[in-house]
């Protein structure tokens, strides 16, 4: 964690918005918003998470707020890695679970699964030359343990009973963006973001334009506006954010 002093001077020379006193939540988001410039990537978010739950804070709306965009961040990035054809890491971040017990019979502890390698690979040794669905289903049972980050962000956001709904559906809207978007590029048989840009140089307009309509092209324009929606709730009680419940229209 950066110093109040570093944030501070990070804070003018990225000329981000008014600075307030650092308490523990300004300095969090100040945080938040120097990660987003700097290519963060899963381990980030997931200690940023974590730090999040030693902070102490009596209005929940800005506790909600910044795992909303924390949330944000995990999306953005998913996004990019869809766009540019990193399509495990997208995978990591939308579907993939962090953490997958296995428990099989006759042992008294799990097995973690390897995240990127198949279980009939994992116990090769075990399975030997049985068939390796058959011994998988008969000698085994599998536990997921920690979800991908943004099925976990859906799902603790969702019954915060902070968040409304309409972001909700957003959300989903653009996590289902993310999945398209890489059913697309491996339908079209791309491998690697310089076989895309290649295929992209002999198109048509038009062509580019249809690829461009089937990418993420996220932006950070919620992560932005909600970080001036948790200034304007630290300067003021009375404030609001669309992205919190208790506004009629989203």
């Amino acid at each position: 964690m950066l110093s109040a002093q570093q944030l501070t001077a990070r804070h003018h020379r990225g000329n981000l918005p008014r600075l307030l006193p650092l308490n523990g939540w300004t300095a969090f988001n100040l945080i938040l918003d120097l990660d987003i410039e700097e290519l963060p990537n899963e381990t980030t978010i997931e200690q940023r998470l974590e730090e999040i739950e030693r902070l102490r804070v009596d209005d929940q709306r800005i506790r909600w707020l910044t795992v909303c965009r924390l949330a944000e961040m995990a999306l953005k990035i998913a996004g990019d890695y869809a766009d540019h054809c990193d399509f495990q890491a997208a995978g990591d971040l939308l579907a993939n679970p962090r953490q997958i017990d296995v428990f099989q019979r006759g042992l008294d502890f799990p097995v973690v699964k390897h995240r990127h390698r198949g279980l009939s690979e994992q116990f090769a040794v075990e399975i030997g030359g049985n068939d390796p669905v058959v011994w998988l289903m008969c000698e085994t049972q599998v536990h997921i343990r920690t979800k991908a980050l943004l099925p976990h962000f859906r799902q603790i956001l969702a019954t915060s009973g902070h968040v409304h709904p309409d972001y909700i559906e957003d959300l989903d809207r653009r996590m289902c963006r993310v999945a398209d978007t890489v059913a697309f590029l491996t339908s079209w048989r791309i491998t690697d973001r310089h076989e895309l840009a290649a295929r992209m140089e002999v198109q048509g307009p038009e062509g580019r334009a249809f690829v461009k309509e089937n990418l993420c092209q996220f932006d950070n324009s919620r992560f932005r506006e909600m970080g001036e929606d948790i200034i304007s709730l630290i300067a003021s009680h009375d404030a609001q954010s669309r992205f919190l419940r208790g506004i009629d229209q989203w």
